[in-house]
């Protein structure tokens, strides 16, 4: 089973430029999602939103991984599918580019589980639904994207809507492998920036101090 990533690097056009520039211990933040998702899959394909963000990225990621960009796009969902028209893999693991800490063991289990299901998607602990941080059947994916488009919706809750056979994985299994959530934290702004740095940062051990036992005399 061949198997791909997409990266997004648009979910939020605003601070995407911006992004491209972050550092997390010396290497972009785009770069830490790469190393992440490489081991599992046959391909990376980039999404962007832009020409000019095209070129950003392309200074920061090695030149095998394909970056695309649709002129004529009209909506994110849009930008997504020319992406995922380019996939050459069975299942396509989608991922965001702003998420420097993603667990290599949640994305090995999101594989795992995806065979003969339309969609894996982890729920978050408020209930909610990861839809840009899940496996998904190719085919069905674009499928769906394009009944989606055809009735001018043009959210991803609208596109989840059309598919069937979606398998939803409760926070519980994700907290045994990454117990902090860490993997689902993204950068967007410097402030996100300075918390995922202080993220990096042993935790301080605390010092219990020992009872002074007064000898008897």
């Amino acid at each position: 089973m061949k198997k791909s990533a997409l990266i997004l690097t648009n979910i939020y056009p605003k601070t995407n430029a911006a992004k491209s520039n972050f550092e997390i211990a010396g290497k972009h933040l785009i770069n830490h999602v790469i190393d992440a998702v490489n081991p599992f899959v046959d391909e990376i394909v980039i999404v962007t939103d832009s020409e000019e963000n095209a070129k950003l990225y392309s200074k920061v990621v090695k030149p095998n991984f394909q970056i695309i960009f649709d002129k004529n796009s009209t909506s994110f969902t849009s930008s997504f599918l020319a992406g995922l028209e380019t996939i050459q893999g069975e299942y396509t693991i989608v991922l965001p580019s702003n998420a420097p800490f993603i667990s290599k063991d949640i994305i090995s289990l999101l594989f795992e589980l995806s065979i003969g299901k339309n969609a894996v998607i982890p729920r978050k602990p408020d209930m909610s639904a990861e839809a840009f941080f899940a496996v998904y059947n190719t085919e069905q994916l674009i499928a769906a994207i394009r009944t989606s488009l055809s009735q001018d919706t043009f959210d991803m809750y609208s596109v989840l809507d059309e598919l069937r056979g979606i398998r939803y994985i409760s926070s519980i299994v994700f907290k045994q492998l990454d117990s902090d959530f860490k993997s689902f934290f993204t950068v967007n702004t410097p402030t996100d920036l300075k918390k995922a740095e202080a993220m990096l940062r042993p935790k301080p051990t605390k010092n219990r101090s020992k009872p002074n036992k007064t000898r008897k005399r």
